[in-house]
């Protein structure tokens, strides 16, 4: 500090702690299955500085009898024609203990009816169905 009659001067420190980077967690997206059948998928995801040996996976909100396995990070559930519905907010996260990233997904139980045009099973008709129909034309 100085003001032209009087000056003080001091010696500080500073310590800058190394700050681990954010997890990412890869995009899951929503999901469709049909009652009865299996949906099975692997959450995954990374750090920016690939010390990915400290990252815990986990899940919340999950639908009645579904898992979610914490040794291989695996969700796996097959609904069943009760549960029939879209399931909302079903939440998977990745942390490294200081950081968390999430994603909130639908999960939609369709009946098994068969719509006719219907190729791929999925209960409704879409985009697919109709490349299915031209591979089998053609």
């Amino acid at each position: 500090l100085l003001d032209n009659t009087y000056s003080d001067k001091e010696d500080i420190m500073i310590s800058v702690r190394d700050i681990k980077d954010p997890p990412i967690l890869n995009p899951i997206g929503n999901k469709t299955i049909v009652a009865e059948k299996e949906l099975k998928f692997i959450v995954s995801g990374s750090t920016p500085d690939d010390n990915d040996s400290n990252l815990i996976f986990s899940a919340k909100n999950l639908p009645k009898g579904s898992e979610f396995d914490l040794q291989t990070n695996t969700f796996s559930w097959v609904p069943s024609q009760n549960q029939i519905a879209i399931w909302p907010n079903v939440c998977f996260e990745i942390s490294n203990g200081t950081w968390t990233d999430f994603e909130y997904i639908n999960i939609e139980v369709i009946s098994e009816v068969k719509l006719p045009g219907d190729f791929n099973s999925d209960g409704k008709i879409d985009m697919q169905d109709v490349i299915l129909l031209i591979h089998r034309i053609f």
